[in-house]
């Protein structure tokens, strides 16, 4: 939430749009940052499920589950599934982490612009 005293500085057209970015900025970075934390619990779970592959037995009894569906692998087709999983877990995780980054600095920007011309009178929150 941000909000500016009234009686300390006019606010202008440029001023509110910058507020207006950085709220939209702010709502984009804590999305980014939620999705980027699924994305790591999903890295760590197919690691342990690598992990649970190795000790199996390769006698083909393991299911690997698609929606409502059961299909019987052996253990080195789970292997390579959970494998190609992860690339392309990692590379969604790569991706976010630039947006990320990219959505800090235009935040920090927008603050500094903000904070330098407002003072105490605004807080800019970051929830």
């Amino acid at each position: 939430m941000t909000t500016i005293r009234k009686d300390d500085v006019e606010v202008s057209k440029d001023d509110q749009s910058n507020i207006n970015n950085f709220s939209k900025y702010n709502a984009k970075f804590h999305e980014k940052v939620a999705e980027l934390t699924v994305r790591d619990n999903m890295l760590e779970e197919m690691d342990d499920a690598l992990t649970e592959l190795e000790l199996a037995d390769d006698d083909g009894n393991l299911r690997l589950k698609f929606g409502e569906c059961f299909i019987r692998v052996d253990v080195d087709s789970a292997k390579d599934y959970i494998e190609g999983l992860q690339e392309t877990t990692k590379k969604e995780a790569k991706e976010l982490k630039t947006v990320v980054e990219d959505t800090q600095k235009r935040m920090n920007k927008l603050k500094a612009s903000l904070y330098g011309k407002f003072g105490n009178s605004i807080q800019l929150e970051e929830d």
